[in-house]
């Protein structure tokens, strides 16, 4: 199907649509597995999706013929179901890619090494096995590792309130502008809060934790975690190993938990305590209280 602008290739089942003049007034229909949108002027092509089960809903009726840009805007506010193939995926539908959607996707990359990219709305983006890049820029999404070594990111400074998760595997998740959750699971993980106020939740293994700016709260669980709160007025928690803790400018809270833990308080009126294990404590700057409790 084509306009005067743009040129649209669907291959797929079940998809119905009806035109006047030749041009496309409307669209539902089933699934399909590719989408090409390219320019017929020089034959540029503006968004491709491919390998792909794309569950499409109806187009609104369109009283006049539209244009290239109407019809991506049309297709942009739709919700978009998108599940990959076992194999490496690249999925992209963020503004960058020249294909988006401003209600949010629901993305399934499936196993293999895939990138997966979100657009403007909440999304739900889930990794599966293999080792997954997953980015999101502006909204409240939900973001999933999956079995592997992933990077999972809100990729701009735009608000948002996340939840990122690792799962199993040594994975690296980094926060946007919001209040966001990050939680590392099984592996040694790398959990980078950001300006909101963080959660971050190392799950088992050797973690390292930075909170960023915010009145972050910070827990190692299991493991010898390394956690950093940094600006704000903090909350860190050890866990079970023997783990490295440090405040910052604020007045911090910190808990060594079980195992010999070191404790810095940074400037600030902080609150230390050991837990068990032998511990040792250093305020700092500030008027601080320390508490060796066990060991």
């Amino acid at each position: 199907m084509a306009n005067d602008s743009y040129a649209y290739v669907l291959t797929g089942t079940g998809l119905t649509f009806t035109e006047e003049d030749g041009v496309v007034t409307e669209l539902t229909g089933g699934s399909f597995t590719m989408l090409t949108i390219k320019q017929i002027d020089g034959g540029a092509v503006v968004a491709r999706l491919t390998g792909v089960i794309m569950q499409v809903v109806a187009l609104p009726d369109l009283d006049d013929p539209v244009s290239g840009q109407s019809l991506l805007a049309q297709l942009a506010a739709l919700n978009w179901t998108v599940v990959g193939t076992t194999g490496d995926n690249e999925i992209l539908l963020d503004a960058d890619s020249g294909f988006y959607s401003v209600n949010g996707v629901y993305l399934d990359l499936l196993a293999g090494n895939d990138t997966g990219r979100g657009g403007l709305g909440d999304d739900t983006v889930l990794g599966g096995l293999g080792d997954d890049l997953i980015e999101v820029s502006a909204g409240n999404d939900l973001l999933k590792g999956g079995a592997g070594n992933d990077l999972i990111q809100d990729s701009t400074d735009a608000g948002g309130n996340d939840d990122l998760r690792g799962d199993a595997g040594n994975d690296t998740l980094s926060a946007g502008a919001g209040n966001d959750s990050l939680r590392g699971d099984g592996g040694d993980d790398s959990l980078l809060g950001d300006t909101g106020n963080d959660v971050l939740r190392g799950g088992a293994g050797n973690d390292v934790g930075a909170g960023g700016a915010g009145n972050d709260s910070l827990s190692g669980d299991a493991g010898n975690d390394t956690l950093d709160g940094g600006a704000g007025l903090d909350s860190i928690i050890g866990g079970g190993g023997n783990d490295s803790l440090a405040g910052g400018a604020a007045a911090d809270v910190m808990t060594g938990g079980l195992g010999s833990d070191t404790l810095s308080g940074g400037l600030g009126a902080d609150d230390l305590r050991g837990g068990g294990g032998n511990d040792l404590l250093a305020g700092d700057g500030g008027a601080d209280t320390l508490f060796g409790d066990g060991g």
